[in-house]
């Protein structure tokens, strides 16, 4: 067993494969608000000023233009939730996992909130298994999530326990630093 601390830092390459998707779904949310904003203002252009101003004889264009709004504010919704998820994503930057040998524990960091931060400690006697976890763009920036099982003994009987390690760079070479 290694007499060291490892330090396993969620790095900007390691969420780079989420930080693409959620970026490039946040872009065609933009697109899509867009492009469905042009169809309303073209709609309430062709048929009357306002959405309030259309008349019951024209029930077909209301109906769409209702469509439209509604759709336009799911589009608005939704890119206000991709958009905190972007930044909820790059505060997974702050968390550091520290697996210390010599003490014989794990060691979770997180910064959750600008002001709020938590630490997380487990102890463990022996690590039984490290699995990696990587998606398509994961393999090519070289990131992905390592899963962790370790065995944590007390004085009657042990436990099996896992830990998930998100966002990691160079994972391969973390696991056989580790196992």
């Amino acid at each position: 067993m290694n007499s060291e601390k490892i330090t396993l830092k969620c790095t900007l390459t390691g969420i780079l494969g989420e930080l693409i998707k959620k970026i490039v779904a946040f872009i065609l949310i933009i697109v899509g608000c867009i492009i469905t904003n042009g169809i309303r203002s073209s709609l309430l252009k062709k048929h009357g000023s306002t959405l309030f101003s259309l008349d019951a004889s024209k029930f077909g264009a209301l109906i769409v233009t209702i469509l439209v709004h509604i759709l336009l504010i799911a589009f608005i919704i939704a890119a206000i939730i991709i958009f905190l998820k972007i930044i909820g994503l790059l505060y997974e930057l702050n968390t550091v996992t520290i697996i210390d040998f010599a003490r014989e524990k794990i060691i979770v960091e997180k910064t959750l909130f600008p002001f709020s931060k938590e630490v997380d400690e487990n102890k463990f006697n022996e690590i039984i298994e490290v699995g990696i976890c990587q998606k398509g763009i994961d393999r090519l920036v070289n990131s992905g999530a390592l899963y962790v099982e370790y065995l944590a003994y007390n004085r009657i009987d042990s436990k099996m326990r896992s830990i998930y390690i998100p966002y990691i760079e160079n994972p391969y070479e973390k696991k056989q630093i580790l196992f």
